[in-house]
């Protein structure tokens, strides 16, 4: 019993710490990719006046640096956010496993060490002191598993899953704000190449806007079909 109430404790913090690895991979992949746009060649970085006079897009229209500066600082700084919250979250489940295992390991002392009463205190018959026995360890373990989930439903309820879902949250924008970069990058070195292939550039931005505008185009399409329906 001791050692189904273990496993039943380690599977609850298994099935719910396992949402939290598949956030902590991907924002430990979009991380990196924010911390290298420090090694972009200089071909698909904004160029100043003095390197391009009037031929490079950037240079005409300086808006499009603020952009490309914003799009770099978000790209950092949201992934970054998005790991403190999900590790933040990881710290307090861990210590409510912690906390769980000391407390179902000091009742399993308790248990082991029970006193025996001697036979003339006994009453009734040793089947039926074992089955009372029996059932009375049975009641302090169901009592304890109930405890402790409820314990961890509130942690998850109150703490962890707000945290989870800003987390979650910002992880969709980073990513967003990371083909943006990519793609505003790129359309600059396209836009600046001149020559037979000038126009590419224009596919390539309607390509880069179409693809960004679906995904919360069909999101907000499904909930207006579920609402109606």
């Amino acid at each position: 019993l001791l050692g189904a109430a273990r496993d039943d404790v380690r599977g609850t913090y298994d099935t719910y710490i396992e949402r939290l690895d598949t956030l902590l991979l991907v924002n430990a992949l979009l991380l990196p990719f924010a911390l290298n746009t420090l090694q972009f060649s200089d071909g698909f970085l904004p160029h100043t006046e003095h390197e391009c006079p009037d031929e490079c897009v950037e240079v005409k229209y300086p808006e499009i640096v603020n952009v490309w500066v914003y799009l770099v600082a978000t790209s950092i700084i949201m992934p970054f956010w998005s790991l403190l919250l999900l590790l933040w979250c990881k710290i307090k489940m861990d210590h409510w496993l912690q906390l769980t295992l000391a407390d179902l390991q000091n009742l399993r002392r308790d248990i082991i060490t029970r006193p025996v009463l001697p036979n003339h205190e006994v009453l009734g018959t040793p089947d039926e002191n074992d089955y009372a026995e029996h059932e009375e360890i049975v009641t302090i373990l169901g009592s304890f598993i109930v405890g402790y989930q409820d314990i961890f439903t509130d942690l998850w309820a109150d703490q962890c899953a707000p945290m989870v879902a800003h987390a979650t949250r910002l992880l969709w924008s980073s990513a967003c704000v990371s083909v943006a970069l990519v793609g505003l990058m790129f359309w600059m070195y396209l836009a600046n190449r001149h020559g037979v292939q000038h126009s590419a550039n224009y596919h390539f931005a309607w390509v880069v806007v179409l693809g960004l505008m679906a995904p919360p185009i069909l999101y907000l399409y499904n909930r207006w079909r579920g609402e109606g329906v």
